[in-house]
């Protein structure tokens, strides 16, 4: 059921695939890709930025942001 021939791939194989895919998004280190986020126009995953982040990969920084620093 889960497998058509050799040279396709189960549906787990497949879903592994494309959770990789994601991960590997450089989001800069301030910000995340999720396989059920946002998307782009062309439906691929887009990353969510962190507070006081900004841009396509979270690489902007917006100075005039305040921070918890209590939490």
């Amino acid at each position: 059921m889960y497998y058509y021939d050799n040279e396709k791939l189960s549906w787990s194989q497949r879903a592994a695939q494309e959770a990789e895919k994601v991960a590997s998004i450089s989001c800069s280190g301030h910000g995340r890709a999720y396989i059920d986020g946002y998307v782009n126009v062309d439906g691929n995953p887009i990353c969510e930025c962190y507070s006081c982040y900004g841009g396509i990969d979270c690489s902007l920084f917006s100075s005039n942001c305040s921070a918890n620093v209590e939490g």
